[in-house]
């Protein structure tokens, strides 16, 4: 592959195999020579691993027990010319959720100056009682009907960022202590961690998204 593209390039994903023995955790132990063709297979690409932040382990069986097994299967692979074009770039191994896999997140500019969020609307707002309420009076607070409707636009998403971050503060702040609590027992190296606890905090936080 590496003698048919010379340009840098990226393989993020699921792999379904593990580089090293020790990205296993329970079960039988890993064998050496499906790691060692993993091995072989990224050197023969020149290929090399981005380690990531986050979830030491990016996929459970979710079982209990002896019976719970955890590796770390999905990672990010890249040429040297891209680690060269991008050398701040980290890879985070987020808390799997509604998935056995855990997502991968790549940001290429972890250092640079965040710009100014740009409004997004959220689906779930329409469900709440004061969002009409809230449109509505910020659409009419112009009074008449020359003015422009960006302007109108802009009045509406203010109005609804500040009552989203009102309203809904403690459910975000209550999610990510959920996320931080999945992610520590993710990085535990006990095979038997509590996978009950861990199947609840993904239940809670889908409840809480909804």
């Amino acid at each position: 592959m590496t003698r048919l593209n010379r340009d840098p390039w990226l393989c993020v994903g699921d792999f379904n195999e593990i580089l090293y023995q020790w990205e296993k955790i329970g079960g039988r132990a890993a064998e050496y020579y499906r790691c060692k063709a993993f091995q072989d297979f990224t050197n023969a690409c020149a290929l090399m691993d981005l380690e990531s932040k986050g979830c030491a382990y990016t996929w459970a069986n979710n079982r209990g027990g002896d019976e719970l097994i955890r590796k770390r299967l999905d990672r990010a692979l890249c040429s040297m010319d891209w680690r060269v074009s991008f050398p701040s770039a980290e890879v985070i191994a987020l808390p799997a959720i509604g998935s056995d896999h855990s997502p991968i997140l790549l940001n290429l500019f972890p250092q640079q100056v965040k710009r100014k969020k740009e409004f997004k609307f959220e689906a779930f707002w329409v469900a709440e009682e004061d969002y009409e309420q809230i449109v509505l009076e910020s659409w009419n607070s112009f009074g008449g009907e020359n003015v422009n409707i960006s302007v109108r636009l802009k009045k509406v998403a203010e109005e609804l960022t500040i009552w989203s971050k009102r309203r809904f503060r403690n459910v975000e702040r209550q999610i990510l202590m959920l996320k931080r609590e999945m992610q520590a027992i993710s990085n535990n190296a006990n095979a038997h961690y509590d996978t009950n606890r861990m199947n609840w905090l993904k239940m809670e936080i889908e409840r809480l998204w909804r």
